[in-house]
């Protein structure tokens, strides 16, 4: 980095990422910065700003996963997103499920309005680029963001919002097929199948399995759609209408292990499906709900053997009741199903064996000993995004890796970081320049995917690393 101690230039915060975390770090820092000078770079590789993958999609059956009424982009206004839903279509209602790519809209309208309201002695920049290395500099106090475009940014804080990277190769003895066309490791970059008569293989069954599976079918594939996983599990449908459940423990007598945690949520959802003596029944649904404001809090209290006992034996089926997908989409999926357009197989995949005109796999369906084949055309990774960053081959991670600056947490679901969102480096040292929200998140709180998580960090990080005035710093 260039030596430029002599010169004094407005606090840089540059920010790696501009799907929801990355923009509405952007939106809080441009909204709330009224004093000092204060720069903001918002770097994006994608086609488009305020979008990210989930809310880039152009599909109109891709519907959000939570009603309106919970989709605020703001923690103080939550009635924000559904009134800006509504003035737009007068038929939203708070329980609505509205299309995400409507609600990429909004997130692009907020940070367009922050943009053109920001106090004057704020800078505001789009960079359209991929960063291929953040070099700190030698005093720690400033890092360089590198871009593939050849051009670099002086920062005194680095955010990296990277939100999810493509899935990890599901392992079999001979990986040799995952280099194959008819293979696609990024169900993002998998819009359409050469042949769309022909069957196609969806490895997973959640969300993502979900998303691709309705992308297809309304792209024209006729073809039969596999979708399989070791448990062959599906994500549950919600039920409009629950009334909301009260927090179920007090916060000083949370559940001590997975076990505990595993064994109340049964019993409260059998008592659930049990009630109904006049009064109004409750649901399994609310059950679940109930213990959301408190789950991180209940993460962070299990010791590192109970957060493996979690992951290892409770987190497929945490996955499939806790993230849900919007009635319609569930109506959707249950039709492909009845007309054997959509086929669900619990199994393990054995082996590929690919010829010219397709791929034969050998798959062992659960609870058997014998294996069985399925002939598609294409096999489309949908699995789920790779939390381990020592396995992420992108050129910005790596340079990271090299230096120290980022290590995986103990579970290797995220990054190693401390409670103010800053990165620790290999050696645990809390880092003074780079931070990161969103996904990267999972191991310190685990719930660190959804919009209702991820508003909040974005308004403490934009408080952590704007506390009040900007004052004016240093670029070396």
């Amino acid at each position: 980095m260039p030596n430029n101690s002599s010169s004094t230039e407005p606090l840089t915060i540059a920010i790696v990422g501009s799907g929801f975390s990355g923009t509405m770090l952007a939106v809080h820092l441009l909204r709330k910065a009224t004093q000092g000078h204060l720069r903001v770079v918002l770097i994006e590789k994608g086609s488009r700003f305020a979008k990210g993958v989930a809310y880039g999609t152009m599909c109109p059956l891709h519907l959000l996963n939570v009603p309106a009424g919970d989709m605020t982009a703001f923690p103080d206004q939550p009635q924000h997103f559904f009134n800006w839903a509504k003035a737009q279509d007068p038929s939203t209602q708070t329980t609505t499920f509205v299309q995400r790519l409507l609600y990429g809209r909004y997130i692009e309208q907020l940070l367009n309005e922050a943009d053109e309201s920001k106090a004057v002695n704020i800078k505001f920049e789009k960079v359209h680029d991929e960063v291929v290395a953040i070099d700190l500099a030698a005093d720690g106090k400033s890092a360089e963001v590198k871009l593939a475009g050849g051009k670099s940014i002086a920062a005194n804080r680095v955010v990296l919002a990277l939100g999810n990277f493509a899935p990890g190769n599901p392992p079999v003895k001979d990986m040799s097929f995952y280099q194959s066309k008819r293979y696609f490791q990024d169900p993002w970059l998998c819009d359409a199948i050469d042949d769309p008569d022909e069957a196609v293989l969806l490895i997973g069954t959640g969300l993502t399995a979900v998303d691709k599976a309705l992308q297809l079918h309304a792209s024209g594939h006729s073809g039969v759609i596999y979708m399989l996983s070791r448990h062959g599990l599906m994500p549950q449908v919600h039920k409009i209408g629950l009334t909301k459940l009260p927090v179920p423990f007090d916060v000083q007598n949370l559940p001590k292990s997975a076990r505990e945690l595993f064994h109340f949520l049964r019993v409260k959802a059998k008592e659930a499906g049990n009630s109904g003596n006049g009064t109004e029944s409750l649901d399994w649904r609310q059950v679940v709900d109930s213990i959301r404001p408190v789950t991180q809090k209940i993460w962070q209290g299990f010791p590192p053997e109970e957060q493996k006992k979690f992951i290892r034996h409770l987190r497929c089926l945490w996955d499939v009741h806790r993230h849900r997908i919007a009635p319609d989409v569930g109506a959707a999926i249950e039709k492909m199903k009845n007309a054997g357009v959509l086929q669900l197989i619990a199994a393990r995949i054995i082996k590929y064996k690919e010829d010219e005109n397709g791929v034969d796999i050998t798959i062992r369906p659960r609870f058997s000993n014998e294996e069985k084949v399925i002939r598609v055309s294409a096999v489309i990774n949908c699995t789920g995004p790779e939390p381990n960053y020592s396995r992420i081959t992108e050129p910005m991670i790596v340079s990271l890796y090299k230096q120290g600056i980022i290590g995986s947490d103990p579970m290797r679901l995220g990054m190693h970081v401390a409670e103010s969102y800053a990165l620790k480096d290999k050696n645990g040292k809390v880092s003074e320049v780079f931070f990161t929200l969103g996904p990267p998140l999972k191991g310190l709180l685990w719930e660190s995917v959804a919009v209702p998580e991820l508003r909040v960090q974005a308004a403490k990080l934009a408080d952590e690393l704007v506390p009040s005035a900007v004052p004016t710093r240093s670029i070396i």
